[in-house]
């Protein structure tokens, strides 16, 4: 978060937009959509109150998620084939 020329608090997205769908919070920057959407609007104590709460905020929502495994499980459990190209069996090809 930083200063610009007007002295606002710039925006705290760091470009991870994505909304958690149980809690409604971005796993970026942890705002609601509405506190998104208001972010223009707010004032510079409205945004220094929200910002001091979003720290806590993705905290909590990265701490309460159960990672899946990404890319590499799905493939593991969808397409077992893809995942032994190029094995040791077929170097000798």
């Amino acid at each position: 978060m930083t200063k610009g020329n007007s002295n606002l608090i710039q925006t705290p997205c760091v470009n991870i937009c994505v909304i958690d769908t149980e809690t409604e919070h971005c796993i970026g920057c942890g705002r609601t959509r509405h506190e998104i959407a208001g972010w223009m609007r707010m004032s510079n104590e409205e945004r220094r109150v929200l910002c001091d709460e979003l720290s806590e905020r993705v905290t909590t929502l990265t701490s309460r998620k159960k990672r899946k495994g990404g890319a590499r499980a799905r493939r593991k459990n969808t397409a077992p084939d893809i995942m032994n190209f190029g094995s040791s069996t077929e170097k000798g090809s």
